[in-house]
Formats: structure tokens, sequence, C-alpha cells
């Protein structure tokens, strides 16, 4: 069945979509940009290498969830399932599953949910309305394409439901990706444009709100002579300077609106690192790793100047138990608050009960 769907799933369906797409392409950071969840690691790996992966091809299925095109034969028929423990009592998680559907053709669907539990309600007087739920769930189908045995493309389309209290607002979202493979050089780098999309049902009728459009750039080198693998992400190239300024022009005093004004006081260099995120992976064997990266904007956006820490900072291990590749990855937000997340992967057909052939 899954294969038969997929199937109809093709590029060309994807791609005349971004005909009926009016929104522009500008970055909206800072908090400004609606189903932010949709930017989330969606898997251990990832956010152990800094948030962000889009060249490197791995067994792991939810890495075509960062770039649709990093389909490859590791993947096929592999399921994974996540789940993170966030800040404040926040739980998250990814689930996913990758079939190969006719050689250099793969098809995939993923769902996410973020689930921010009760919250206390307040009117403009300050007196408690009651507890709400708030809760973001979306589903997502991958399609990937290998042109030939360097270049590979693919496309998802994702569509997001978000619940905050009484209101309600869903949209539609597409990923369109490109990865390059110069295999005798251990190089590989990619294109992505992440989220795509408007909002189809907005929260209380109100003004539609952008989505977090995200164009990246990536590469990925394993180097000959050691057990490492690295990359390097650009992102959110769209806008050159994704700096946030909180504070009014001329006074120091904090904008609650939705204006950004601009940065000022930071340097061109650091405005400049804010686009990097980099990591890396210490191969020991085939089932056993370590990770780290590093995110310049997650250690300016979330840390104090009092104390920094290691804001900004992540690292993973991942190793194989039986039938399972387990990994697990904890990144520090902010000083004394760090995400912790748990990948499984494993091929569901590996469980399948052998029938014992009779005598």
């Amino acid at each position: 069945m899954f294969s038969r769907y997929f199937c109809y799933v093709r590029l060309n369906l994807f791609l005349p979509l971004l005909a009926l797409l009016p929104l522009p392409l500008a970055a909206q950071l800072g908090g400004s940009g609606t189903y932010a969840f949709l930017s989330q690691a969606p898997s251990a790996r990832v956010l152990a290498m800094g948030g962000m992966i889009n060249a490197m091809r791995d067994r792991d299925p939810a890495l075509i969830h960062q770039n649709p095109a990093l389909f490859n034969k590791e993947m096929d028929r592999r399921a994974v399932l996540n789940y993170v423990d966030h800040v404040s009592n926040i739980n998250a998680g990814y689930a996913g599953y990758v079939q190969q559907l006719k050689p250099g053709r793969w098809g995939g669907v993923g769902f996410y949910y973020s689930d921010y539990g009760r919250i206390p309600g307040y009117d403009d007087g300050g007196n408690p309305t009651g507890d709400f739920r708030a809760s973001e769930n979306c589903i997502a189908f991958s399609y990937g394409h290998e042109l030939n045995k360097r270049l590979t493309v693919g496309a998802t389309a994702k569509f997001a439901y978000s619940i905050m209290g009484p209101y309600i607002g869903n949209g539609p979202a597409l990923d369109l990706g490109l990865h390059y493979n110069m295999e005798e050089k251990q190089t590989q780098v990619a294109l992505v444009v992440r989220n795509l999309g408007f909002q189809l049902v907005t929260y209380g009728g109100g003004k539609r709100e952008p989505l977090a459009t995200d164009i990246q750039l990536g590469i990925s080198h394993r180097l000959e002579h050691m057990p490492l693998r690295v990359h390097l992400v650009a992102h959110n190239l769209q806008q050159p300077d994704i700096t946030y300024n909180q504070f009014l022009p001329n006074r120091n005093i904090l904008d609650l609106g939705d204006d950004n004004q601009g940065a000022r006081g930071n340097t061109l260099g650091d405005k400049m690192l804010r686009h990097l995120v980099v990591g890396g992976e210490f191969l020991l064997s085939k089932n056993w790793g370590l990770m780290f990266g590093y995110n310049h904007l997650r250690r300016r956006e979330m840390s104090t100047d009092a104390r920094k820490g290691t804001s900004g900072f992540s690292w993973g291990m991942t190793f194989r138990v039986e039938r399972f590749q387990i990994t697990y990855a904890s990144a520090a937000l902010f000083p004394g608050f760090n995400m912790n997340h748990f990948t499984f992967s494993f091929k569901p057909g590996d469980f399948k009960v052998k029938k014992s052939s009779k005598p």
C-alpha cells in the first residue's frame, strides 16, 4: 500500500505548488514566525550536531525532514521514533518511515508533535480564567529522486495544525532539496528551501502570519586519515542580517511589538557567524559514534551577558543495541537549561517471526 501510494507523489506534483505560495522569502526571526516547531531538530543526531544537517547522508530516516534529497539505500524500510524532553515540561516528538519505491526513488512519511501542556489563562485585567491546553502537530510526505550517481532532488509536503486554547490555526508548507555527492572526495553539498507556505486558517480569524521560510546551503566532508566527518550549514540566507534587537531606537526600553527595529552594536563578523551551524561526528565504529555541534545564533539569542555558559553547544552519542540504533543528544539552550533528545531507529521487518520449517 505504501509503495502504491507514493508512486503518485512525484516532484512534478510538488514544484507547481510554488506558484501558489504568495509569501515573500523573508525570514521571520526573533519569535515572529508561526509554526516555529517545523524548524526544530527531528532527531537526536541533528540536535547533537548543532540543530541543522542538510548535506550529510546517513541511515537516520529523520534526515529527510532536514533535506528531502538525503534519501539513500541505508534508509530503506527503516523507521524512527523520537522523544524530546524540553524545558518547562514541554514534550515533543517525531515518528517516521522510509521505503525505496523503485531503484533511485524513495518515499517517506513523518509526524511531528509538540505538547506545551496546561497553561494558566488570564484576562486583560490579570484575573485567572482557568487553564488551557496548547499543542502543535504536523504530517509530512516526502519524495526523493536520484537523477544520477551524484545528484538527488527531493520535496516534502507538510500540513501543520496548531491549537492554542480556543484558537486554532493550520496551513500547508513545502520543503525543496538538492544534494550533490562527490564520493571520490568524500564531500557532499546541499541546497535546501524550507517551510515555503502560508496560514490557511488563522488564530481567531485574525491576520495571516508568515511561516519561517529558510534558505540553506550545506557542506559535509569526511577526513581522509581520521575517523571524523564534519559539516557546515549556512541558514537564513534570504535575510542578510538576522540579529534581533528587542529595544526601541535610541532608548533602552523593551519593544513588545512585532517590529524588528534592526540590530545595534553587532559587528559584521558576528552577523555572519549567526548564519552558521557547525558540527561533527567521530565514527569510532560502524555502530558507535560521538557527535558535537555549535549554533552561534542560539548562543547569541539565548544566553545573557552576565552568564553565557555553554549555550549554543550540543553533543551526543549513538550506539547499536540488538536491532535498535539508539542516539542521545543534549543541547544547552541557555544557562541551567538543557534539552534532551532520544532517538530509536530500526527496521520493522527485523521483528517478523520466522516460521519454523516442518520436519
